[in-house]
């Protein structure tokens, strides 16, 4: 989802594990037209490597369960998931789910 008629939100993305490979450099800044965490998947994607979106959305469009997105800290899948809105200086972190025992 764009952000119609409203100024574009500078956020900064911090990019974990495996999705550094597909983001560089791990951690910067980005001005985006996205006003949700999935318009700002598509606009990452559009802006730095296709394969992002693949790796992150499953094709049904929901999120890959072996990745966590937390916007200021909270992870998305306990707000509105890909819908969770995106603001000015808002950090996203992206990060493979990290399992252990």
């Amino acid at each position: 989802m764009l952000n119609a008629g409203r100024p574009m939100p500078v956020v900064t993305v911090r990019a974990y594990a495996s999705i550094q490979q597909l983001l560089s450099p791990k951690l910067f800044e980005v001005k985006t037209s996205a006003s949700t965490v999935k318009g700002l998947i598509e606009f990452l994607s559009d802006k730095f490597n296709t394969k992002l979106k693949e790796e992150l959305l499953e094709k049904n469009g929901s999120l890959n369960l072996k990745y966590h997105i937390f916007v200021n800290g909270k992870n998305i899948q306990h707000e509105a998931g890909l819908a969770t809105p995106i603001r000015d200086s808002d950090l996203i972190m992206i990060s493979t789910v990290i399992d252990g025992g």
